[in-house]
C-alpha cells in the first residue's frame, strides 16, 4: 500500500534522525540562565553499553529501539548488530540528525556544487521521492530544508501518543476521518469498524509496522 509505505518512511526517517543524535551528534541544551548552549550526546560506545542490556557485546533486535533500521546497521547479516557496525553507521550519518543544519548538509551533499541533489549524491534511496516534491529527479535545498523543519524533533519521543495528540485537533480522544491525514490507512487502523481510530488502536498498527508484520 502506498500510502501504508509513505507513513512507514516517515517513520524510519524520524527514527532515524533521532538515532542519530543518541549516537552522538551535537545538541541544544537550555539552562536555567535560558542561553542555550552546546551540549554533547553520549558517544557511540557509552550508548551501545547502554542499549546493550546482557552485555553479551551485540544487539538483538529485542534490544535495539528502532527495529526499522535494524537491518540497514546490520551489514553482516546475522541477526545482531556489533559495536563496530553501530559505530560504522553513526560515523556515517554524523550530523544527519534534526539538530544538524539543513543548508551545511546539503552542501555537504551536494558533490559536484551544482545546488541540486540527485539519487546519486543521496545518502537514502528510500527517502528521496518523499524529499523531492516537485518530482522533477532533483532535490533543492528549499526542498531539503522543508523535509528537515517538518521532521524536526520526530525521533523516538513522537510515539503513538505523540501522533494522536497531533491529529486529534478537536481534543475529543479519537481520530476521525476528517482529523487523519491518511485516509487510505484509516479502515486497517479502525480495527473495531466504528469509523473512528482510538490511541489504543493506533498504537497497535504502529507496533504492527515497527514488528514487521
Amino acid at each position: 500500500m502506498a500510502t501504508s509505505s509513505r507513513m512507514t518512511r516517515y517513520l524510519t526517517a524520524a527514527g532515524l534522525g533521532a538515532l542519530l543524535v543518541l549516537a552522538g551528534a551535537s545538541t541544544l541544551a537550555q539552562p536555567a540562565g535560558g542561553r542555550q548552549q552546546p551540549q554533547r550526546q553520549p558517544g557511540p560506545e557509552q550508548k551501545f553499553k547502554e542499549l546493550d542490556k546482557n552485555g553479551d557485546g551485540k544487539l538483538s533486535p529485542d534490544e535495539f529501539p528502532h527495529p526499522m533500521i535494524f537491518k540497514q546497521i546490520d551489514t553482516a547479516g546475522d541477526g545482531f548488530i556489533t559495536l563496530e557496525e553501530f559505530k560504522a553507521f553513526a560515523a556515517q550519518h554524523q550530523g544527519q540528525g534534526p539538530g544538524a543544519d539543513a543548508e551545511a548538509k546539503f552542501k555537504q551533499l551536494d558533490k559536484n556544487g551544482d545546488g541540486k541533489l540527485s539519487p546519486d549524491e543521496f545518502p537514502h534511496p528510500e527517502l528521496f521521492k518523499q524529499v523531492d516534491t516537485t518530482g522533477d529527479g532533483f532535490l533543492t535545498l528549499e526542498e531539503f530544508k522543508a523535509f528537515a523543519a517538518q521532521h524536526q524533533g520526530q525521533g523516538p519521543g513522537a510515539d503513538a501518543e505523540a501522533k494522536f495528540k497531533q491529529f486529534d485537533k478537536n481534543v475529543d480522544g479519537k481520530l476521525t476521518p476528517d482529523e487523519f491525514p491518511y485516509p487510505k490507512m484509516f479502515t486497517e487502523i479502525d480495527a473495531n469498524g466504528d469509523g473512528v481510530i482510538t490511541l489504543d488502536e493506533l498504537k497497535a498498527y504502529m507496533q504492527k509496522k515497527k514488528a514487521g508484520q
